[in-house]
């Protein structure tokens, strides 16, 4: 279970990452489909799988992302009818990580 602001804040990084790294096979992939390089099979295969694993995870961390709470004032903390997934404070309460009082 989520308790703290911190850990929402490491949830949105993970999930820019996995945006990040999968973007970042797209692009090896049409570099190679638009043959400006050649991608050996076995790279390809590696590539496919990060690719996948970083689809799927960045997937739930989205949907984790859209209905975690915020620990200080229990509204949804990115918004429940225009969510913004990688704010830095809750868009209720505008608490972020290290606030205090």
């Amino acid at each position: 279970m989520i308790k703290t602001i911190a850990q929402i804040r490491v949830l949105q990084r993970l999930c820019q990452a996995c945006i990040a790294i999968a973007t970042t096979c797209i692009a090896i992939f049409l570099g190679a489909i638009l043959k400006m390089y050649h991608l050996k099979s076995e790279l390809g295969h590696l590539v496919e799988n990060a690719l996948l694993t970083t689809t799927v995870l960045a997937g739930i961390l989205v949907l984790i992302l859209r209905y975690v709470r915020c620990p200080v004032c229990h509204n949804v903390y990115v918004g429940k009818n225009e969510p913004t997934l990688f704010n830095d404070k809750c868009r209720y309460c505008g608490r972020r990580s290290g606030d205090t009082g």
